[in-house]
């Protein structure tokens, strides 16, 4: 995401191209931070939910997947 004036994301599309597959034009300057906070909550909730699946499981007797990307659950 590119948050600038056409001219300066035109100068900069070489750069861009060495390490990035795409460069999604975001008008105006400072609403790419938006929409990067938006795009975080978004995973924060999916990995949220996916750590929550896993702990359901875990108490109803399954085993935790050896894939599982979530620390085990804090014992009380």
């Amino acid at each position: 995401m590119a948050g600038s004036g056409h001219t300066a994301l035109e100068r900069y599309a070489p750069v861009s191209a060495a390490f990035a597959k795409a460069t999604r034009h975001q008008d105006p300057v400072g609403s790419q931070a938006a929409m990067k906070v938006a795009a975080n909550a978004l995973l924060t909730g999916v990995v949220q939910v996916l750590y929550e699946g896993v702990t359901l499981g875990e108490k109803a007797g399954r085993s935790r997947p050896r894939s599982a990307p979530c620390p085990p659950a804090p014992r009380p």
